[in-house]
């Protein structure tokens, strides 16, 4: 029998510019029993942590046992999906996070967490509250600090969330040592291409062409494409692009750069092709875009790129 083909979802997380973290605890999110059709991906680096009841991490058809306190670490690119036992409805708090972003300037290698999807091969992404009671605790002050929004939180989440992706690292040195040698969980066509879509998020702001994408990741550029557009949902051009565009609502809103410096902040090689480009992504123009969000704490119609889904 042919192998079944593993259907995939691209996400993408609009995280603050000045603060690069998404954290969602304040209503916790209930986890549905009923398993997803397919599996998702997205662009950040995702740390769960299971308050109530108890359910499945899937990943590539592994399937991953959790329990309330029990930790999940998702590195970007690495495709998953999570699900409660039947008849219950797990409770969860998350956070996404940029890690380049976040701790650039604080550490003396700027590559130190490259492993994040370096290793995704082989990774521990359950990580169990009886073993691992530091890192619990680590993630339950993260919640507290951003709940209260005392004096200085912002930097104490800093400070929690260094200490946090250190203490996973080591967790994931140590694991991926003493599984060197074991089957490891991958999807190998999103490995194939990991190489490249790392490279957009950090140089989506440069220009280079396909080939040098489809290069890295040892393809030609006929199958790179092919590849890219059957994982991701759109081709490598769009998907910069929109990558851009999602950046140039970061910038239009958080602040007060002109419509020109918006675009050569974030790659476009003029206004022209930036405003057309903005147009077709978010369906208004960038100053129109600015207008309607310095005007309403709510949010528009449409204030960051929508979800690029994949082939379902």
């Amino acid at each position: 029998m042919p192998k079944q083909k593993i259907i995939t979802e691209y996400r993408h997380y609009t995280l603050p510019i000045s603060f690069p973290v998404l954290i969602l605890d304040e209503d916790r999110l209930k986890i549905s029993d009923e398993k997803a059709e397919y599996l998702h991906f997205h662009n950040c680096l995702e740390i769960g942590i299971c308050h109530s009841d108890s359910g499945y991490l899937e990943v590539n058809g592994k399937v991953f046992e959790f329990n309330a306190g029990d930790m999940i670490c998702i590195p970007r690119n690495f495709v998953h999906t999570t699900y409660s036992k039947p008849g219950v409805r797990s409770e969860w708090s998350y956070i996404f996070l940029d890690t380049d972003e976040l701790f650039k300037g604080l550490l003396a290698n700027s590559d130190f967490f490259d492993q994040f999807t370096t290793m995704a091969s082989n990774f521990k992404c359950i990580i169990y509250r009886d073993e691992y009671p530091e890192l619990h605790y680590l993630v339950h002050s993260i919640l507290k600090e951003n709940k209260h929004q005392k004096t200085g939180y912002l930097s104490n989440i800093r400070a929690f969330l260094l200490a946090t992706c250190i203490e996973i690292m080591r967790i994931q040195e140590t694991y991926t040592k003493e599984n060197i040698n074991n089957d490891v969980v991958h999807n190998d066509n999103l490995l194939v291409i990991s190489p490249a879509l790392n490279y957009i998020y950090r140089n989506y702001n440069q220009q280079f062409h396909v080939e040098l994408l489809s290069d890295m990741c040892h393809l030609s550029a006929t199958h790179f494409r092919r590849l890219f557009n059957q994982m991701v949902g759109t081709t490598p051009l769009d998907f910069i692009n929109s990558i851009r565009i999602n950046k140039a609502c970061q910038y239009l809103r958080g602040t007060e750069y002109s419509i020109i410096a918006v675009s050569e902040q974030v790659g476009f090689h003029s206004v022209s092709s930036f405003n057309r480009y903005f147009i077709k992504v978010m369906g208004i123009s960038p100053r129109e875009w600015r207008h309607r969000a310095k005007q309403s704490d709510a949010k528009p119609d449409k204030l960051t790129v929508l979800e690029l889904a994949g082939w379902q």
